[in-house]
């Protein structure tokens, strides 16, 4: 299962669909084209409704990967929390938190944190004047990119009928190592970037 997480390229591809209510993103392989990560929120119509009211930052998710055996991977959660800042959480498959970070960080701060469990930061996001997203370790190394290299497709049918989709190409560099948990903490990041 870890290899899938060894790739250098990948390309991250999503739909949503109903203005949120059902929410799919596949990750594939960037040479050969192989899906390796399928990733599935599926929410109610009250949900996709309050999603899009002020409420919607209150509104708890999880959407849960898996590789193309079936096997769950990683989850990205967060819990519903009143009048506390609402976290997110990356759990390895057992249901442990592996990484975490508030979710106003991402519209109130920069850079924007990843932490370890003990809040500890792991790696940095910023975006660049290029247009892409790049994350960067503490010691401000480049280890991952997020782009619209690999395409991106518009179209009016998408726009009436509530679906829009998206294509993303993810690079991780050589300075994260293979098997690292680093690696499916980008994945799951990317996702919530994604869906934020």
């Amino acid at each position: 299962m870890l290899s899938i997480f060894n790739r250098n390229k990948y390309v991250l591809e999503g739909i949503s669909v109903s203005r949120g209510m059902l929410r799919q993103y596949s990750i594939f392989d960037y040479d050969t084209k192989a899906p390796i990560i399928e990733i599935e929120e599926k929410s109610d119509l009250v949900t996709g409704v309050l999603r899009m009211t002020m409420l919607g930052g209150i509104i708890p998710f999880a959407f849960k990967a898996y590789n193309p055996i079936g096997e769950l991977v990683f989850t990205l959660q967060k819990e519903a929390k009143f009048g506390k800042v609402s976290f997110i959480d990356v759990l390895n498959p057992q249901g442990d938190i592996i990484a975490q970070f508030p979710r106003d960080l991402l519209f109130f701060s920069k850079p924007f944190e990843v932490w370890d469990t003990e809040r500890n930061p792991l790696f940095t996001i910023k975006p660049s004047f290029t247009g892409k997203t790049q994350f960067f370790t503490m010691d401000n190394q480049l280890m991952a990119e997020l782009s619209r290299k690999a395409g991106g497709e518009f179209s009016w049918t998408n726009l009436l009928s509530g679906t829009s989709n998206s294509r993303m190409f993810i690079e991780i560099k050589d300075v994260v190592p293979p098997n690292d948990i680093l690696r499916r903490i980008i994945l799951a990041t990317v996702i919530y970037l994604q869906i934020s």
